[in-house]
């Protein structure tokens, strides 16, 4: 531990100081006239954004309650002195407190195929009154339909109509070939109406579904025989229903409900589609207005977009992101919908401790660090905090560290240690523009843009160091597991450093990631000339990259440089590779590449050292254990690969390429070509490392790896998880 990181660690586990005050916090029975006090304590979030606090002060918020504001930080301590953020009681078996940016949903946000955007809009026809969108009346002689409150707080779409019989349609919902469906709701008929509904796909294939009593639904083409109805109901109860069905060559659905009788009425409420084949909601986007989109109470809802763009939208505002509900689980009476970006924001606030503490359901935001969102945001010259033991979930971005201003404004010594980030949608924990000497340590980050609707186009990243503006040196991540980032969307990264100096990456396991495990990049494009210099990359797994089915790349670690820039520096030691997927042809477990500017000049790779790894199995369609781009595509000066121990995918074909360098390919036959021409890996084996058991992910070394003992001493005295090293060192992390 570097000496900045152990006085973080030092002062947070500091006793309280004498002259540090205690406030308590309590939701449910608090008042903010209170002195704060354990017997007598506030009650709001406003209540403690607006305290007067000093340093060595403690705000301890009760565990088992909810608060939904944003936490805004007020003040800063002082080394050794640090504002402090916590829970209580003392018992962790408790539910920790939450904030979460999130509201409670009323009765209008929830009700038939309308507020959860299940159908789209109409744009042509005449339209239900306003505020009900996704309906189109398809007569309008004598018949109205509005948005009325029922008893149990929920509002219904009522239909009416005063002579002959009358109905409206929903918008058409576009379906998959060969899924299975549930729609479900409610439906209640006045005392002088009955209500039909109808379920009928849409052009080119239109079809009607009738249902047996069982309430399992056929598909009937038209003009086969009359139309039928799926339910009809009278009376003035409100009666469930719910249908099942399949789609076999349909392009869409839509409802039909009619009212049929003189002054006849009725009501459609809690209308929803379940793709049952994903236990996903499917919910369509409309362009004008965006639907309402809702959680439960923090958790992200998957969408899809009847065009079939992947589209977003987040109540209330522009941004381009929602949450999603687990995949298991079904929305309920507990709603709520994301209204803030940030749960707890550090603008310009230094030695603050933010601990024992679960962030939920933040919108997030694009923009500059006066605009930016995240779970935690810290920004502005935000140095020396210590962010632990925390949990954030279900947000756009979890944890980001955002400078704004002059590279005075660097955002330092923060420590992020002991937490969990999980079901965000961009990014795990980002350290942005203008941050330096942060270290991420011993913290679990996975969920990261796992669903089909996930297809954003912004950074899909586990952990993000650096940016298009570059970054101050010295940032370290170390001792963290991160995985299931991108495996069923578009693909994304473990870890990313990009123009960020002096970066060490160690004693990690990356795994189930959709296109890169660990990358290192850097452009020409940072104003203040950052570049990704002097990278350590040491001691990590990384396992089963490139698993998404839209992923183009999937290197286990890849350099690439481009936009005319440059590397020097980099050093890739005693990492274990195994099991990856490549899919482009500058794939390889470990890869050196870079792309042509369109001037036609090269960027530039230097003082590369590849040594004591192991790169095993790895597979897909250039299955390379190792690739260094040719010299007309980068220029890679002054490499260094040996005390390498390389494995060959029992799916290799007998001709395919296992090695790549600077142009010239390799099959595993040719190895000892490949290191008498190039001069590389003349130390290096192909051989099996006898894992203890790979295919249950245990890639510690068995007693007999002709891996043990293998490597060279490359002075560092700490391996694995800070474990001494002793002796000639073996290959691979462990």
């Amino acid at each position: 531990m570097t000496l900045w990181a152990a006085l973080a660690v030092l002062a947070s586990s500091l006793p309280r100081p004498a002259c540090g005050a205690g406030y308590y916090v309590n939701a449910a029975s608090g008042n903010d006239s209170n002195p704060g006090t354990r017997e007598l304590p506030w009650r709001s979030v406003a209540r403690v954004n607006h305290a007067r606090l000093r340093p060595g002060d403690t705000v301890y918020f009760r565990r088992g309650r909810i608060w939904r504001a944003t936490l805004n930080v007020p003040a800063s301590g002082l080394p050794g002195y640090p504002i402090t953020f916590t829970a209580y009681p003392d018992d962790p078996t408790l539910p920790r407190p939450i904030m979460s940016c999130t509201e409670g949903v009323t009765g209008k946000f929830w009700h038939g195929l309308l507020g959860n955007g299940s159908f789209r809009p109409e744009h042509s026809g005449t339209s239900c009154s306003p505020g009900i969108p996704g309906w189109k009346i398809r007569s309008t002689h004598g018949y109205s339909c509005a948005l009325d409150p029922q008893s149990d707080g929920t509002d219904a779409l009522r239909i009416a109509n005063v002579r002959g019989n009358t109905d409206i349609l929903s918008s058409p919902v576009r379906l998959r070939h060969g899924a299975t469906y549930t729609l479900e709701g409610r439906v209640r008929a006045g005392s002088r109406g009955r209500v039909y509904l109808y379920l009928y796909g849409s052009a080119p294939h239109r079809a009607y579904l009738i249902t047996d009593e069982n309430g399992l639904g056929r598909w009937i083409p038209a003009g086969r025989k009359s139309i039928r109805p799926f339910l009809v109901t009278s009376g003035t109860g409100w009666l469930p229903f719910t249908i099942r069905f399949s789609v076999t060559g349909r392009s869409e659905v839509r409802l039909r409900a009619s009212v049929r009788g003189h002054q006849g009425i009725g009501w459609l409420s809690d209308v929803r589609l379940l793709d049952s084949s994903r236990n996903d909601w499917t919910l369509s986007i409309g362009d004008n207005p965006p639907p309402r989109i809702l959680l439960r109470d923090g958790e992200r809802i998957s969408q899809y977009s009847v065009s079939g763009s992947k589209r977003w939208y987040t109540v209330g505002g522009p941004s381009t992101v929602v949450r999603y509900l687990p995949r298991a689980s079904r929305p309920s009476a507990r709603l709520a919908m994301g209204v803030r970006r940030t749960g707890i924001l550090l603008r310009n606030k230094s030695y603050v401790t933010i601990e024992n503490l679960v962030v939920n359901g933040c919108e997030g935001a694009h923009g500059n660090a006066l605009t930016q969102g995240a779970g935690i945001l810290l920004s502005s010259g935000s140095s020396h905090n210590v962010i632990q033991n925390v949990v954030v979930r279900n947000s756009v971005e979890g944890i980001r560290v955002q400078g704004a201003g002059p590279q005075g404004q660097l955002n330092t010594g923060n420590v992020f240690t002991r937490f969990v980030i999980s079901n965000v949608v961009r990014q795990g924990i980002a350290l942005r523009s203008y941050s330096a000497r942060n270290l991420i340590s011993d913290c679990r980050v996975f969920d990261v843009n796992m669903l089909p609707g996930d297809n954003v186009r912004e950074d899909k990243e586990a952990v993000s160091i650096g940016g298009t503006t570059g970054n101050g040196p010295g940032n370290t991540i170390r001792n963290c597991e991160i995985y299931n980032v991108g495996t069923h969307a578009s693909g994304g990264m473990g870890i990313a450093v990009f123009n960020s100096p002096d970066t060490t990456i160690r004693g990690n396991y990356v795994h189930d990631i959709g296109a890169i495990g660990i990358g290192v990049g850097a452009n020409g494009g940072s104003p203040d000339g950052s570049r990704s210099n002097n990278v350590k990359i040491l001691y990590n797994v990384v396992a089963r990259t490139g698993v998404s089915p839209l992923a183009a790349p999937g290197q286990g670690i890849g350099v690439t440089v481009g936009d005319h820039g440059s590397i020097d520096g980099v050093l890739i030691a005693n990492n274990t590779i195994a099991d990856c997927r490549l899919n482009d042809n500058k794939d390889g477990g470990i890869s050196i590449r870079g792309v042509v500017n369109p001037d036609g000049t090269l960027n530039t790779i230097r003082n590369v050292v590849i040594e004591n790894n192991i790169v095993s199995g790895c597979s897909g369609t250039f299955p390379r254990a190792l690739f260094v781009g040719s010299d007309k595509i980068v220029s890679v000066k002054n490499i260094s690969a040996d005390y390498n121990l390389y494995f060959p995918s029992s799916r290799l074909l007998p001709r395919q390429w296992f090695i790549s360098f600077e142009g010239t390919n390799y099959t595993p036959d040719e190895f000892s070509d490949y290191q008498r021409n190039k001069r590389e890996d003349r130390h290096s084996l192909i051989a099996d490392p006898l894992f203890v058991d790979g295919a249950r992910s245990n890639y510690h070394l068995r007693l007999d790896s002709p891996a043990r003992q293998r490597g060279v001493d490359l002075g560092l005295h700490h391996g694995r998880q800070g474990k001494v090293l002793v002796g000639r060192p073996d290959i691979g992390a462990y």
